[in-house]
């Protein structure tokens, strides 16, 4: 098989280059989009390779979160964002237990 070398396909290696990245690195990640669409108590999830990791985070960074978190196309059904991704320093474990 051979692919076209698309603006998709850049696209999706990238995300793909950052999340393997994060996970080497011992860093976390969480989409921008997820936080448009709310936590429970200010708890996310962020992912690490295969771990799920609940992460609270701090009221005072609500405000902050909200803005990043808004489309800046006002789209509901296909929304695009400043940032991708929120990151979080979580180590390199075998197990992220609470």
């Amino acid at each position: 098989m051979s692919l076209e070398i698309t603006n998709s396909l850049k696209g999706a290696l990238g995300e793909l280059y950052y999340k393997e990245g994060c996970d080497q690195r011992g860093w976390a990640y969480l989409s921008v989009e997820n936080i448009n669409n709310g936590s429970e108590d200010g708890v996310f999830v962020f992912k690490k390779g295969f771990h799920r990791i609940r992460v609270r985070i701090p009221k005072n960074l609500n405000r902050e979160l909200e803005l990043v978190s808004h489309p800046t196309n006002e789209s509901q059904e296909n929304p695009s964002f400043v940032f991708d991704f929120l990151a979080c320093k979580v180590g390199t474990k075998e197990h992220y237990d609470k």
